[in-house]
């Protein structure tokens, strides 16, 4: 399992997948709320270093709760009185797992763990604004080289950096979708030059954004028909 603490765009690929041995990915979003409940009434859980995210073997009672989830679509009458019990159990099951040490270097209340994580919320929900260093520092309640230290700890970028990489991922989402042209894509995410925009999106994605977009909707276009094509041939 991969548990993510924190909002943070990543690319990721998968390996040895066949139509024999698929990949299946089932995912449920934390309630920070409930979190934050939960490890306020567990006394000494911190971690002092917490990162995004942590990848480890889930447990049998885990893996048990999202297999009755998934059950409960065929019993949609018990959904509303079930569903939140084992919603609840996951949480405490992630809480108290090895990877979960990140989530309670995160969410326990009233921590510099707590207000960095609402500060990166922050700023993945509005990435468009025009944030400075101070600004999002002010918003955290610390010293700006104290949460320029701690910001990039967890994430592995600095607090601009996240920005940016939030802004060029929502871009690249945008004109995969077809919603407009390259200059388009830019000033939708908050870009003011285009030109700028143009190359800071070729350092991550390796090619200029209009070309990107063809190249990986080719990509996937071929993939659908080579799958068709198999399926017909079956």
């Amino acid at each position: 399992m991969i548990l993510t603490s924190v909002e943070v765009p990543t690319s990721s690929e998968l390996l040895d997948v066949t139509r024999s041995s698929p990949f299946i990915c089932v995912s449920l979003k934390l309630q920070p709320e409930l979190l934050t409940k939960m490890l306020t009434k567990q006394s000494g859980k911190m971690q002092n270093n917490p990162r995004c995210f942590e990848v480890d073997r889930p447990v049998f009672e885990l893996l048990e709760d999202f297999e009755r989830l998934l059950r409960l679509l065929d019993h949609k009458e018990q959904i509303e009185e079930r569903a939140p019990l084992l919603i609840r159990d996951i949480h405490y099951l992630a809480i108290n797992s090895s990877a979960g040490r990140n989530l309670q270097g995160l969410y326990t209340a009233n921590t510099g763990g707590q207000r960095i994580r609402r500060t990166i919320s922050y700023v993945a929900k509005n990435f468009r604004e025009d944030l400075s260093v101070e600004k999002m520092a002010d918003m955290a309640g610390m010293a700006v080289t104290t949460f320029h230290r701690h910001f990039k700890e967890i994430t592995n970028l600095s607090p601009l950096q996240y920005q940016k990489r939030i802004r060029l991922y929502e871009a690249q989402q945008f004109l995969l979708r077809g919603d407009g042209d390259v200059n388009s894509a830019a000033f939708f995410v908050g870009y003011q030059s285009p030109q700028q925009f143009s190359r800071d999106y070729k350092k991550i994605f390796g090619m200029p954004p209009g070309h990107s977009a063809k190249e990986v909707r080719k990509s996937l276009a071929q993939i659908l028909a080579n799958q068709e094509g198999k399926l017909t041939g079956s």
